[in-house]
């Protein structure tokens, strides 16, 4: 979690992949959850791995996948991609996962207004 904060660049990304998944104990996976948010402001690509798992098979990793983004949009809404979310909530809707379909529009709400931080701010 320090490392996520002071050294992004260095967090083993393999290592929190296995960490943060929702069938791990609450104890592991919320500082690992943690500390891939911390790093979406310096790294906004760590965020795929949540919009990722919206995509799982499994409604639980779809939900624990959404409550994170939810968090992120509570705090840094202008990290997150209004189109792929609204793509997946379509997704959703269609899977009939109304619980994962209602955090992601509770995000989505949260993002009107917004703009988006760009991911490169130099360069072409």
């Amino acid at each position: 979690m320090d490392m996520a904060h002071s050294s992004p660049d260095r967090v083993p990304i393999d290592i929190l992949l296995k960490l943060s998944v929702y069938d791990e104990d609450w104890y592991v996976n919320t500082p690992a959850n943690s500390a891939i948010k911390a790093m979406a402001s310096s790294l906004p690509a760590v965020l795929n791995i949540f919009y990722e798992r919206l995509r799982s098979p499994i409604p639980e990793a779809r939900s624990h996948a959404a409550v994170a983004l939810k968090d992120v949009a509570e705090k840094e809404p202008f990290l997150l991609n209004g189109d792929i979310l609204k793509f997946e909530l379509k997704r959703l809707e269609k899977l009939g996962d109304d619980e994962t379909a209602d955090y992601v529009k509770h995000v989505l709400k949260k993002l009107e207004g917004i703009t988006r931080r760009p991911s490169y701010q130099y360069g072409l």
